[in-house]
């Protein structure tokens, strides 16, 4: 599975989620498999990644509307026609990335990030099989 994403919090879990997959990635470390791009100029990614990625993780630096349609731009670019996309931001963006991005939905797991003073939840393009629990370290916020 080839995957492409920007990883500064989902990185040490993406392998036991994805076995097999070959990463793009900012933060890698196998330099030789990165290719860098600003995330301002998705267009700018180069022709022969375009379409060949089985699945996008964006786990953006902000989390704004403007930033998300930016991804979601280079989503479209790398994606194959049945390509997913898993994606991190906080619950209330849920809605608007449902819009810029069809088919994204919350899933019950959330990622675990101590160091941040909101909690960020993960959606995906795809039923998740891994992702479908809640994870016993978040509290319910039910």
């Amino acid at each position: 599975m080839d995957v492409a994403s920007h990883l500064p919090l989902t990185f040490p879990c993406l392998r036991a989620l994805l076995p097999g997959m070959r990463l793009s990635t900012r933060t890698c470390m196998h330099p030789n498999s990165v290719t860098r791009y600003d995330f301002n100029k998705p267009d700018d990614i180069p022709k022969e990644l375009h379409h060949v990625f089985d699945c996008v993780v964006i786990d953006p630096p902000f989390i704004t509307r403007e930033v998300w349609e930016k991804y979601a731009a280079a989503a479209k670019l790398l994606l194959s026609d049945s390509g997913k996309v898993i994606g991190t931001t906080v619950a209330e963006n849920g809605a608007m990335l449902a819009e810029i991005i069809p088919g994204m939905a919350v899933t019950k797991f959330k990622p675990s990030i101590p160091n941040l003073i909101y909690q960020y939840n993960l959606f995906t393009t795809f039923p998740p099989k891994v992702l479908c629990e809640v994870n016993p370290e978040i509290p319910d916020d039910d």
